[in-house]
């Protein structure tokens, strides 16, 4: 279980994502969770300078699909993993 109530409380995510997947991350919202929804260029794919630059020192999590249930995008989830994890040793 999560817990948001420390400066850590955010999650990121892309509007791409699976539609029950993004209603229970909405949810989240009345843990204390702050979600960040990243929005897609072209309802397609995911613009990955804009997701990286969503993940910060309050990101908790970055919960994503390798493979968009809308579109088949294949997300590189290796940068992503290593972005969040770069920003949270800061």
């Amino acid at each position: 279980m999560f817990r948001f109530r420390g400066p850590r409380n955010k999650i990121v995510m892309v509007e791409l994502e699976f539609l029950r997947f993004s209603i229970s991350t909405m949810s989240m919202r009345r843990n204390g969770a702050r979600v960040e929804l990243v929005p897609t260029p072209d309802q397609i794919r995911i613009d990955m300078d804009k997701l990286l630059s969503a993940i910060d020192e309050t990101t908790l999590l970055v919960p994503i699909s390798q493979v968009l249930f809308r579109s088949s995008f294949i997300v590189d989830t290796l940068r992503d993993y290593r972005a969040a994890h770069a920003s949270a040793r800061t």
